[in-house]
């Protein structure tokens, strides 16, 4: 039974096939002060997602009760795809602030 999962600190949605697991539990990270779920499937492979383990079981027993859940998978931009490219790279670009007037030095 797949249900619509997001990754932990990415963002973006994945399918997740609930029949494979063995355990769902959660962690706290320290670097960000968030939870997040884990979940371990049978063959060893461990995911790390947004939801909490009530969401999930929620998204289980509806999709068990028919309720199916939207299907919408939002795709980023090329324009943000590049961007977000260029910001890993190179780390991000300061934001220049138009409202600020520049001060030239005349010698």
């Amino acid at each position: 039974m797949f249900v619509k999962l997001t990754y932990y600190d990415k963002g973006t949605p994945t399918l997740v096939n609930l029949a494979n697991v063995d355990t769902i539990y959660s962690v706290y990270d320290t670097s960000r002060g968030r939870i997040s779920t884990k979940i371990q499937f049978s063959g060893g492979n461990i995911m790390n997602v947004e939801e909490s383990e009530a969401e999930i079981l929620k998204l289980y027993q509806d999709a068990k009760d028919g309720f199916h859940q939207s299907t919408d998978f939002p795709r980023p931009s090329i324009e943000e795809l590049m961007k977000k490219s260029y910001d890993d790279k190179f780390g991000k670009r300061p934001e220049k602030n138009y409202n600020q007037k520049e001060h030239h030095h005349r010698p």
